[in-house]
């Protein structure tokens, strides 16, 4: 009982310094641009260790369109977060760097005049970029993915806009 007791304690302590947020997410592949562009939403849990840093993690859903090419393609990312605030903290905004690494589950469909070809794999992903946090709890983010596929990493860029709770 004492058990139950403490980590419904912790929970609990937890819960009051952490901050749910909802993103918007647009990524675009550097290497070939004609992969198309990825649109997606994404949601973060952060855990207040200090006023300018917190540690959580985040989930969310990534869908590629490509161009003039018969696939289908998406992502469920899952990923541990740790944000620094360089200039100002996180309840009055400010600008930020933020690190987050995990694995993303990975689907693909191609289709040719003959059969569907369908990838599932899990596969590492880690970013990394700067962002904004407003009063308000609006927030802007530009990071750069690395996202590890077939023995090759491909960099994307990725705008994500976001609130806070």
């Amino acid at each position: 009982m004492k058990n139950l007791l403490f980590t419904l304690a912790t929970l609990l302590v937890f819960s009051i310094h952490a901050q749910l947020s909802v993103h918007g997410e647009i990524t675009q592949t550097i290497e070939t641009l004609d992969e198309g562009v990825g649109i997606g939403a994404s949601s973060q849990y952060l855990f207040n260790i200090s006023s300018v840093f917190h540690c959580g993690a985040n989930g969310g859903f990534i869908y590629d369109f490509f161009n003039g090419k018969d696939v289908t393609s998406f992502s469920i990312p899952m990923m541990l977060t740790a944000r620094y605030y360089f200039r100002g903290e996180h309840y009055l905004g400010g600008i930020y760097g933020e690190v987050n690494g995990g694995c993303a589950f990975y689907f693909k469909q191609e289709n040719n005049n003959r059969e569907h070809i369908n990838t599932y794999r899990f596969l590492p992903k880690s970013n990394f970029g700067l962002g904004y946090r407003f009063t308000q709890g609006y927030d802007i983010n530009l990071h750069f993915n690395l996202n590890r596929v077939k023995q090759r990493t491909i960099p994307t860029l990725g705008v994500k806009f976001g609130y806070t709770f």
